[in-house]
């Protein structure tokens, strides 16, 4: 996907160009939103051939598929053919590390049964489309998207990068999410900070995650539907990467993962 060419000085990021606290005209956040749904899109519809990295290309111009770094899955990833072989590596290495069961109220082992349950019972196995796999930029934060005029103008940072399942593809922008890791009642991911502290309000973001759907879904029925088939599994694996290494990581992932099941239960 070929980006405009811009100037280092050209290259402002987002809290530099527009306060998302709702302090600039909404219509300039909305701007900003769709043209970054219209760029997650593009990513979305690069096709590659297996799950894994793009390590070179072959003198035809194919890409090369090697193994995920360990940068959001806490080990390197062989390159795999189906969502089971991605997904069960980082379980057992995160399930694997020593946690003291004095420090928690729950069962350990029950819990890891539980999420080894709910990630195999996630995959959406009744829509194969889903399993195409996709071009995947591993740190989509605000550090590494450009914009100019409310618009975005590039993304850098692409050595972080994977191939993966479309329905793992597909994600909302960080600073519009309220879920799992970027929920404040987990507190995994600290809004109040130097570099979030611009990120909107939670009916700010909401709005904002309703107009970058919209026009991500005029762009493609296809990242709408990864959206949502892979939401839980998305959340999930990364509650793995970054929540298993704590005490108060692990009371989290308890607490969500009560909260996924009780979503999921059949209702009466």
């Amino acid at each position: 996907m070929a980006w405009p060419k811009i100037s280092e000085d050209d290259r402002v990021n987002i809290p530099a160009l527009i306060d998302l606290n709702g302090n600039s005209r909404l219509h300039w956040q909305i701007t900003f939103v769709k043209s970054l749904a219209t760029s997650f899109v593009g990513i979305f519809n690069v096709r590659l051939p297996s799950i894994g990295s793009t390590e070179t290309l072959t003198p035809g111009g194919l890409p090369i598929i090697g193994s995920i770094l360990p940068y959001m899955t806490l080990l390197p990833i062989e390159p795999c053919a189906t969502l089971e072989q991605y997904i069960t590596p980082q379980l057992d290495h995160a399930f694997a590390q020593p946690h003291d069961q004095a420090l928690y109220d729950f069962s350990l082992p029950d819990l890891f049964d539980r999420i080894r349950t709910l990630a195999i019972s996630a995959i959406p196995r009744d829509d194969h489309t889903m399993f195409v796999p996709v071009l995947v930029h591993m740190d989509l934060r605000s550090k590494n998207i450009m914009v100019k005029d409310a618009t975005l103008s590039g993304i850098v940072d692409w050595e972080i990068h994977s191939s993966l399942p479309g329905c793992l593809g597909a994600t909302y922008p960080e600073f519009i999410r309220y879920d799992a890791a970027y929920d404040p009642k987990y507190g995994i991911q600290p809004r109040l900070m130097p570099t979030k502290e611009c990120w909107p309000l939670e009916d700010q973001a909401a709005t904002l995650r309703n107009v970058f759907r919209e026009a991500a879904g005029a762009l493609s029925s296809d990242f709408v539907r990864a959206l949502d088939t892979g939401e839980i599994l998305r959340q999930l694996l990364e509650l793995v990467s970054c929540s298993t290494s704590s005490t108060e990581g692990m009371q989290a992932f308890f607490r969500w993962e009560q909260e996924m099941t009780q979503r999921r239960a059949p209702k009466n």
